[in-house]
């Protein structure tokens, strides 16, 4: 399970994104345009931040978000935009018949 601390840091990224690049006025004219922010969810799985760590566990190299984190953390996203949670929730349908059912070599190669 993620610890606390990260936690926190993970939910104060959100409302950074939030303030910095996903403001009520942008998400208005993306829902109105019928726009996909692909930009920004690429970024939150880029490097920088890395948001998709939440899903893989700790032994993988992620932050090993247990459900309930993983839970709290899609409300956040769904309360700023549920397009963005739902892209994220779809990264942890894919990946869990893997994590949980996978054998050793499929996870190394896939999750790692």
């Amino acid at each position: 399970m993620m610890d606390n601390e990260m936690f926190s840091i993970v939910l104060d990224t959100l409302k950074k994104i939030e303030r910095e690049k996903l403001s009520l006025e942008t998400r208005l004219e993306m829902d109105e345009k019928g726009d996909f922010p692909e930009e920004l969810i690429r970024f939150m799985l880029g490097p920088d931040i890395g948001l998709h760590l939440i899903f893989i566990p700790a032994e993988y190299g992620g932050l090993g978000a247990s459900a309930l984190q993983i839970a709290q953390i899609s409300e956040e996203m769904a309360k700023i935009d549920m397009a963005i949670a739902t892209s994220f929730l779809a990264i942890c349908l894919g990946m869990d018949p893997i994590r949980v059912g996978g054998t050793e070599e499929q996870r190394e190669k896939y999750i790692r």
